[in-house]
C-alpha cells in the first residue's frame, strides 16, 4: 500500500470516527438523562466483567491480523488464517463458559454482583468476542475503512433505538444494554457478509498449520494479555466500586469514555501502521520505518499532546456543563486522563506497530507487568485519599511506565534514537506539574503551548525534511 492510499484510508477512518465519538457522547447523554449515575452503574459493572473474561478469549486476535495480512498481501484473501483463529477461538469460548461457576465465584467477590446480571454478563462475552473476531478479520483484510463505518453503524442504531424508546417512556437501564448489545450482534453478523469473499473454501491441511502457527505466536501474548487487564480502566471500576460511591463508577466511566475517544485516531493510525511495516519490511524498506520512529514520531507526539492539551481544557468546561453537577469537581481526573491519551500515543503509532511488525511479542509481557503492578500500587495508594482524581492518576502512571519499558527496549535492541521522542513529551509533563500546583487551567494550556512552540522550533532542522517529503509522497499529481 502506497503513503498516499494509506493517509487516503485514514481520512476516511478519521472523519468517521468523528462521527462516531459524536454519537457516542449523544448517546451516553440521552441515558444519563433517563437512568440514573447509579443505574447505569450496572451496565459499567456487566462491562468490567464482561471484559474481565474476554482477556482469556481476545489473545488470539492479534495473530488474526498480523498473518492474516500476510495471507492478503500473497492470496487475496484471509481463508486459512480466518478459520484458523476462528476454531481456536470457538474451543476457547466452550472451555470459558465449562468454566463460568469458577470464575463467577471469583468476580462476585471483588464486584458483588447481583443474580440478574449474571446472564447478562454471560451474553455480553458472547457477542463481546464475536464482534471482535469480526473486527479484526476485517483488519486482517485490509478493509479498516469498513470496520469504522460499521462502528459508526452501530452507535447509530443504538442511538436511534433508545431515542425510540425513551419517546414511549420505556427506558431502563436494562433496555440500554439490550440495545447495545443487539446492535452489536447486527454489526457482526454485517461483517462475517462482508468477509465472505475473503474466507471461502477452507483447506484442511493448511488451516491445522494455522492453528499451529498462530497459537505459538500468540502464547507470549497470552501472559501479557492477563496481566495488561490490570492496567485497563476495568481495573478501575474495581477498585472504584470497591472504594467509592457506585455514582462515581459512572462519572469516571464517562470521564474515560469521552477522553479515551482521543485516543481513538492513534488506534486507528495503528491499525493501518502495522500492515505498512509487515508490508515494508517484506520489501526491505526497513530504513523507512527507522527514519519515522526517530524523526517524524516525536514530532506527532509533540503536535498530538499540544491538540490533547487543548481538547483537555475544553472538556473540564464541557462534561459538567454537559452531563450535570454530578460532573462538577471533575477537572483534575479530566487533565489526568487525557495526558494518558497522549502518553499512549508514542507506542500505538510508533512501538507497538513496529514489535508486531517484527514479531517480537515477548516484550509485552514484561511491560504489561511493569504497568499493571504500578497501576494497582497506585490505586492503592491513592484512590483513597484523592477518589476519582486517584484513580486517573494511577492509570497515567500505569500508561508512563509502560511506555518507558518499551521505548528503552526497542531503543537497545533495533538501535533506534529515543532522545527526541524524550523531549517531545516534556512539553506535556511540565504543564500538569505546574497544572497540580498551582491549580489554574490557564496555567496547564499556557505551559504546553509555550513549551510545545520551543521544541517545535529546536527540532525544526532534522524533521522539516522528512515532513516535506511525506507532503510530496501524498499530494496528488496534476495528471490526477
Amino acid at each position: 500500500m502506497s503513503i498516499k492510499k494509506l493517509v487516503r484510508n485514514y481520512l476516511h477512518i478519521v472523519i468517521a470516527q468523528i462521527v462516531t465519538s459524536v454519537i457516542a457522547v449523544i448517546l451516553l447523554k440521552v441515558s444519563l438523562k433517563h437512568v440514573t449515575a447509579a443505574d447505569y452503574g450496572n451496565i459499567v459493572l456487566i462491562l468490567a466483567a464482561s471484559n474481565t473474561i474476554q482477556v482469556f478469549l481476545n489473545w488470539t486476535c492479534s495473530a488474526l491480523v498480523r498473518y492474516g495480512v500476510e495471507e492478503f498481501i500473497a492470496d487475496k484473501n484471509i481463508v486459512n488464517t480466518f478459520w484458523a483463529r476462528t476454531f481456536i477461538f470457538l474451543l476457547n469460548l466452550i472451555l470459558i463458559l465449562a468454566l463460568a461457576p469458577l470464575w463467577f465465584r471469583l468476580l462476585h467477590s471483588f464486584l458483588d454482583l447481583q443474580e440478574i446480571i449474571k446472564p447478562l454478563i454471560l451474553l455480553h462475552i458472547i457477542v463481546g468476542s464475536l464482534w471482535m473476531h469480526g473486527q479484526q478479520a476485517l483488519q486482517a483484510a485490509r478493509r479498516p475503512q469498513v470496520q469504522s463505518y460499521l462502528l459508526l453503524a452501530e452507535r447509530a442504531l443504538s442511538l436511534l433505538v433508545i431515542i425510540i424508546i425513551v419517546n414511549i417512556n420505556w427506558l431502563s437501564w436494562e433496555k440500554i444494554f439490550w440495545v447495545l448489545l443487539s446492535s452489536s450482534i447486527v454489526m457482526f453478523f454485517i461483517s462475517i457478509l462482508i468477509l465472505r469473499p475473503y474466507i471461502g473454501v477452507i483447506d484442511r491441511v493448511v488451516v491445522k498449520s494455522a492453528m499451529q502457527k498462530i497459537f505459538l505466536f500468540s502464547i507470549p501474548l497470552f501472559p501479557y494479555a492477563v496481566t495488561s487487564f490490570f492496567t485497563t480502566n476495568y481495573l478501575n471500576s474495581y477498585f472504584i466500586n470497591a472504594y467509592l460511591p457506585k455514582s462515581d463508577l459512572t462519572v469516571f466511566n464517562t470521564i474515560f469514555q469521552i477522553t479515551g475517544l482521543l485516543t481513538q485516531l492513534p488506534i486507528l493510525l495503528n491499525m493501518l501502521l502495522m500492515p505498512q511495516f509487515v508490508s515494508m519490511r517484506l520489501e526491505n524498506k526497513q530504513e523507512n520505518i527507522k527514519k519515522y520512529m526517530e524523526t517524524v514520531l516525536p514530532f506527532m507526539t509533540m503536535a498530538w499532546g499540544l491538540g490533547i492539551g487543548l481538547a483537555a481544557f475544553i472538556l473540564t468546561w464541557f462534561i459538567p456543563s454537559f452531563f450535570g453537577a454530578t460532573f462538577a469537581g471533575a477537572a483534575p481526573a479530566i487533565i489526568l486522563l487525557s495526558a494518558g491519551a497522549l502518553f499512549s500515543f508514542p507506542s500505538l503509532v510508533g512501538y507497538s506497530p513496529f514489535i508486531m511488525s517484527v514479531s517480537d511479542v515477548k516484550v509485552s509481557f514484561p511491560m504489561a507487568i511493569i504497568a499493571a503492578v504500578v497501576n494497582v500500587v497506585a490505586h492503592f495508594l491513592l484512590i483513597g485519599p484523592l477518589g476519582l482524581a486517584g484513580s486517573a492518576i494511577a492509570t497515567l502512571l500505569s500508561i508512563i511506565s509502560g511506555l518507558a519499558f518499551i521505548v528503552i527496549y526497542v531503543s537497545r535492541k533495533y538501535s533506534f534514537q529515543a532522545r527526541l521522542l524524550s523531549l517531545s513529551l516534556l512539553p506535556a509533563v511540565v504543564s500538569i506539574t505546574a497544572y497540580f500546583f498551582i491549580g489554574k487551567l490557564y496555567v496547564f494550556i499556557g505551559c504546553l503551548t509555550v513549551f510545545s512552540l520551543l521544541f517545535a522550533f529546536a527540532t525544526r532542522k532534522q524533521v522539516l525534511p522528512y515532513l516535506n517529503l511525506a507532503f510530496k509522497m501524498v499530494k496528488p499529481k496534476e495528471s490526477e
